[in-house]
């Protein structure tokens, strides 16, 4: 077996590069033509890397270039490898629904500790009891007065 250190220093150098590039081009392939978001419509350079997203996040203009794709895309637009942007009054009951039909996922849970169930552990009844309690201070701008701040 030949020892890495061994080799001349231009393929020390070179084939750590190769395999980044090998490693990219394979996950940029998978983004485009194997991932389950490849059959919706967008801009190549969008699916591919969360880059052109970032940028447009950054300088304030996305809004602006959500309205130039969709206008050319249609009302789904993938606009990161892992994101749609969706643009249907129908949709949005069916993806901001307030009683979810799906149950959350077991494994992104994390078990309540002490046994009592916190704003992140809760399910089901016991989830719809904490936000009917929070609900008003959450939606009421007049309890902002009685919360203690904590410096």
């Amino acid at each position: 077996m030949i020892e890495y250190f061994e080799l001349p220093l231009h393929t020390q150098l070179l084939l750590p590069l190769g395999v980044a590039f090998l490693t990219v081009s394979l996950v940029v392939a998978y983004r485009l033509y194997l991932h389950p978001l490849s059959a919706f419509p967008g801009p190549q350079s969008w699916a591919a890397s969360r880059l052109p997203w970032i940028r447009h996040t950054a300088d304030g203009r996305m809004w602006r270039e959500l309205e130039h794709l969709h206008e050319k895309h249609g009302p789904f637009v993938r606009i990161a490898p892992n994101e749609l942007s969706v643009l249907s009054p129908a949709a949005r009951s069916d993806i901001y629904t307030s009683r979810p039909i799906l149950p959350k996922e077991p494994t992104s849970q994390t078990p309540p500790l002490n046994g009592a169930n916190s704003l992140f552990t809760a399910v089901g009844d016991d989830h719809r009891f904490n936000d009917l309690f929070r609900a008003p201070f959450i939606t009421d701008v007049r309890h902002l007065g009685s919360l203690a701040f904590v410096y």
